[in-house]
């Protein structure tokens, strides 16, 4: 179940990330915010980076998922990323997005979620959807109220609340039909 097109929204073109994109993911996800919400403020050596689109490939091959990369229509450079990822131990499946510092507050990164949540429930006949996000990170807690997920638990990690979100196929029917 390989994905290998592309998923056009009216302002982004979204394609799985690959070998070609390993500069602008590592300086994407060097930057001090992505790294702070995504990384626990750990740095990312252009070799990690190079073994995480690695695995990242493998999911495409295996599942129809992993990390995108998404670009405005009529540019190159790279404005974020989006697409699931296994997190903690037992691994979970969840969504994840992060945008480029120049480009943050412009509805990218909810366009971009929208497109993979919709493909999710659509194409690769996702059950439900999970994500996780530090309470601090109000952004992308908004991104998550936008795409229909609520809350369903809080826990601390690390000293810091993080908010554990679902949204299940039954709600996205509903409120997919209604926006």
């Amino acid at each position: 179940m390989p994905c290998t097109g592309t998923i056009i929204t009216s302002r982004l073109r979204i394609t799985p990330v690959d070998n070609k994109d390993i500069i602008e993911l590592h300086r994407l996800w060097t930057g001090q915010h992505i790294r702070r919400f995504l990384f626990d403020n750990r740095k990312v050596s252009r070799s990690r980076t190079r073994e995480l689109i690695a695995v990242n490939l493998e999911l495409f091959r295996e599942n129809g998922y992993g990390i995108w990369g998404f670009r405005r229509l009529r540019a190159r450079d790279l404005v974020g990323i989006v697409g699931y990822w296994h997190f903690r131990i037992p691994p979970k499946l969840e969504l994840l997005y992060a945008v480029d510092e120049h480009y943050r507050g412009k509805g990218f990164a909810t366009e971009a979620a929208a497109a993979i949540r919709d493909y999710s429930f659509a194409e690769l006949a996702f059950k439900e959807l999970n994500a996780s996000v530090d309470s601090l990170n109000t952004s992308s807690v908004n991104v998550l109220h936008k795409l229909g997920m609520r809350v369903r638990n809080r826990s601390r990690c690390k000293g810091r609340t993080v908010c554990s979100y679902r949204l299940g196929k039954r709600s996205w029917s509903h409120y997919h039909l209604n926006t």
